[in-house]
């Protein structure tokens, strides 16, 4: 691909290695000082915010003096703080951060959905469904199932999908599916370059042959999407493409190349063909727009993040497009703005720091307008991280050096920012929360947050939010373990998953999942109503790393989720047997805590020697049934009688583990 350069060497390895080394220096320590406006776009600025850029000329300029100060530097002796880079295009949490690894229902609705972390925001998935049916995505196929009566679920249509479709959206009669390509698709005139990330947008009006109406083929990779009042928000990220450089060579032959290089070989492409009802389909390839790029002053210039808006009611029309020069790392968004964030490293002491930028999704709907920027200490750890309420974002990070430094010198902090002009300022924060430990879970909720860290046991932390200038730290309870998700239950109750530890003093071993209900009717004084110990070390539950699969029904008071269980361990390193695999399903009194309904298991699809490795996903409630998903197909149960099973629907494809790869963190 065309971001994947070969670097000729006349040098040795180490020093080859030594070079390249440098060149990450420059990169990670904002050595590249830029304005497009500017006289000289490569002109000192301390400031953290983005200028628009006004023409091409100026975007190529910017590039090339970006791309000759950071290959002056490399050729030169440079002292700093050496980071992990994490490839193009996939999340850098994933390499920065040594973090752990329910649905919704609206009044009156009787079956649950996405589980989602603001109201109204919707969030891709593999699966989706309405009251009727349920939307997969398996293998390349896009399958649509009747599940109603669920006696009679069949599958309505199969539709194949280029490449490896991972997340979409279902939205009314419209259905938009991300698929990774698995042979990246040349983008014509530009030798070396290839379209990676295929956007299928197909029209469900008649779901037994959904009608292909658009493709959208973009040169980079799939980052994180959302779905706001029928405007689709895709967030990409690309290479900055730089041209095939010779470290072996002399410093003037690569500035050479750098100057000789046309700004259509360093920016990502974009095709776009319409297939409109009745009509001729027509394909039009573009380079993105250079008045749509909003350029740093300093920082990381490797990485081109886009988000591309288009509006569903109108889905032949856009996309619009926002793109920043800038690695990312986590994106959040609530129903008014988009927050990108990415890592970096200071110079002086080598601590991470989080960049955070604003765009606006509410003044003018259907494109992402960029509005301010700013920085926070520490990095984040997902998107629960960060929660906007009444225009303050509230972001939790975890602090520690890089590369040195015992663990008593982590910390956590709370931080509030508010948007001033053009800059994301800090204007309440709190820091050093429990020395010596890490963040597992954040949750903002209106005037209240939680956080829990955790070393070798899990304190929950609870903030009085109310004044965005003086966050307080409420209450704290410690129990044992740790919880990764925390999903509230009106105002007055979390749930949690996470799970158990035990203590060795320095450390402690992660046994079995457990689940909590906690009372937090007194912020000042939580209190654990239950906890509920799952299977020893070994067990484990897709809902531990993703939220999607923790579902809860608040009408019927039932908690579902996938679960792999082991027995029989002793404690510590000791791996016990599986038991048991499939999905576990409680009720939940939350005063009294969780009493188990029953376990589905999905034995029978993996009875084949091309399926064997087990993979629980998701369950949804639809009416008195409750549907579980696999990597292998989809079984309905009787919600009264989880004995009774209603429907066994084998998938198309079993998948084997992680599939596919590029939209887990989706």
């Amino acid at each position: 691909m065309k971001g994947t350069r070969m670097v000729q060497t006349r040098l040795s390895l180490t020093e080859w290695s030594y070079r390249a080394i440098l060149l990450v220096v420059v990169l990670t320590l904002g050595l590249v000082h830029i304005g497009c406006d500017s006289d000289d776009p490569a002109a000192d600025t301390e400031s953290v915010g983005l200028t628009r850029c006004t023409s091409c000329d100026s975007l190529e300029t910017y590039l090339k003096q970006s791309a000759t100060r950071m290959v002056e530097t490399a050729y030169s002796e440079a002292d700093g703080c050496y980071r992990i880079i994490g490839m193009p295009g996939f999340p850098e949490e994933d390499f920065l951060a040594p973090a752990p690894g329910g649905g919704e229902a609206l009044s009156g609705q009787d079956y649950s959905t996405t589980n989602l972390q603001e109201p109204g925001v919707d969030e891709p998935d593999f699966l989706k469904n309405d009251s009727e049916h349920v939307y997969v995505l398996n293998a390349n196929h896009f399958l649509i199932y009747d599940a109603d009566p669920p006696e009679e679920a069949n599958e309505v249509s199969r539709t194949d999908i280029e490449g490896l479709p991972g997340q979409m959206f279902i939205s009314q009669n419209m259905a938009v599916v991300f698929s990774s390509l698995t042979e990246p698709l040349p983008v014509e005139d530009e030798p070396g370059a290839y379209y990676s990330l295929k956007i299928t947008l197909l029209d469900l009006t008649d779901k037994a042959s959904p009608q292909l109406i658009r493709e959208i083929y973009f040169q980079g990779h799939y980052h994180a999407a959302r779905l706001v009042d029928g405007f689709v928000h895709v967030i990409a990220s690309g290479y900055v493409n730089f041209p095939i450089l010779d470290y072996g060579a002399e410093l003037s032959e690569n500035l050479e190349r750098i100057e000789k290089a046309e700004l259509a070989s360093w920016i990502p492409n974009l095709a776009d063909v319409i297939h409109p009802q009745g009509g001729k389909s027509t394909t039009d390839q573009r380079l993105l727009s250079c008045a749509d790029f909003y350029l740093p002053g300093s920082g990381d210039i490797r990485a081109i993040l886009t988000i591309l808006s288009f509006d569903l009611d109108n889905p032949l029309e856009g996309p619009e497009q926002s793109s920043i020069v800038s690695p990312t790392s986590i994106a959040y968004a609530s129903l008014q703005s988009i927050y990108v964030s990415h890592v970096g490293v200071e110079k002086e002491d080598c601590s991470r720091h989080t960049r955070i930028h604003k765009f606006d999704i509410r003044s003018n709907p259907g494109e992402a307008v960029y509005r301010a920027s700013g920085e926070v200490p520490g990095w984040l750890l997902n998107q629960f991280s960060m929660g906007e309420h009444e225009g303050f974002l509230r972001v939790g990070t975890t602090e520690q050096p890089l590369f040195w430094g015992d663990p008593s010198e982590m910390s956590n902090n709370l931080f509030v920012l508010q948007q001033k002009a053009s800059r994301l300022d800090i204007v309440g924060q709190i820091r050093e929360i429990a020395v010596g430990e890490q963040i597992y879970a954040t949750r903002f909720l209106g005037d209240v947050g939680f956080m829990v860290t955790f070393e070798r046991i899990d304190p929950l932390f609870t903030f009085d939010l109310s004044d965005p200038t003086r966050p307080q730290i409420l209450g704290e309870l410690k129990v044992p373990g740790y919880s990764s998700y925390i999903h509230p239950v009106g105002d007055d109750h979390l749930l949690t998953i996470g799970q158990d530890a035990e203590d060795m003093g320095d450390f402690a071993w992660f046994q079995g999942v457990q689940i909590s209900v906690f009372d937090i009717s007194n912020l000042t004084d939580p209190i654990l109503n239950d906890m509920e110990i799952i299977g020893t070390r070994g067990t484990g539950s897709e809902a531990l790393h993703d939220h999607k699969a923790f579902n809860y029904f608040p009408p019927i008071e039932v908690l579902a989720f996938p679960i792999r269980v082991y027995e029989g361990g002793e404690g510590g390193p000791d791996f016990g047997e599986l038991v048991f695999s499939g999905f576990h399903v409680y009720d939940v009194d939350l005063s009294q805590g969780y009493s188990l309904r029953g376990q589905i298991d999905h034995d029978d699809f993996y009875s084949a020697d091309d399926c064997t490795y087990q993979w629980m996903r998701r369950t949804i409630i639809m009416g008195d049934s409750i549907v579980t998903i696999s990597n292998a197909g989809m079984k309905i149960h009787a919600l009264d009688d989880l004995a009774t099973l209603q429907a066994s629907v084998p998938f198309p494809t079993c998948e084997g583990y992680g599939y596919p790869f590029p939209f887990l963190g989706g």
